[in-house]
């Protein structure tokens, strides 16, 4: 017992700090049976559900010395939005997967096929009698999405959004969700 406790330690350190070489989703589900002997259920929910306060939170309570990593913790963030069939047994991004989610416009984006990004999104965008609503689920995943994607790119995520505004400009149709979106990518970190 005591051993697994010194491995969970040993991890969210590692983790907090940028220095772990398996990120959160991989390890927990290579490792979380064993830490069902050591925690009770409700800190088990929060480290599944809640990894980054709960590590925080733990180092603290065991009296370990931390430095916080903050772009590390931005990847861990940005990784834990996505599902497991996208993430390899290491959790990070499959590029097969990636490549295909919401018609390719990360793939299209990173090779320089900004206009082919554009009409993917506006597909995704139009329903089928051509009049947009925010309110579909398609639509709605997909900026959140393209707002995850910020811890990743940056740019990327700017650019996504600002032609997600420029189809709903075109039909008259203001979304404050957008404009709150493209504020936070403004600010220096995404939030």
């Amino acid at each position: 017992m005591e051993q697994i406790k010194q491995n969970l330690i040993k991890y969210l350190k590692a983790m907090l700090e940028g220095t772990t070489t398996i990120h959160f989703k991989g390890w927990f589900g290579q490792n979380q049976n064993e830490f069902r002997t050591i925690l009770s259920a409700p800190q088990f929910a929060r480290l599944k559900f809640m990894p980054i306060e709960f590590a925080e939170k733990y180092l603290i309570e065991n009296e370990i010395d931390y430095e916080k990593n903050e772009k590390a913790i931005a990847l861990e963030i940005f990784l834990m939005n996505f599902s497991s069939d996208l993430l390899d047994a290491n959790g990070n991004l499959k590029k097969d997967k990636l490549a295909k989610v919401y018609d390719g416009i990360v793939d299209k984006y990173q090779s320089g096929r900004f206009n082919d990004v554009e009409v993917s999104i506006n597909k995704i965008l139009k329903k089928s009698n051509g009049i947009a609503s925010f309110l579909t689920e398609d639509t709605s995943g997909l900026l959140y999405f393209v707002e995850v994607l910020a811890y990743q790119d940056k740019d990327m995520s700017k650019f996504f959004l600002l032609t997600i505004y420029d189809f709903f400009k075109k039909i008259n149709l203001e979304f404050s969700e957008i404009n709150h979106a493209l504020s936070r990518l403004n600010s220096e970190e995404p939030s």
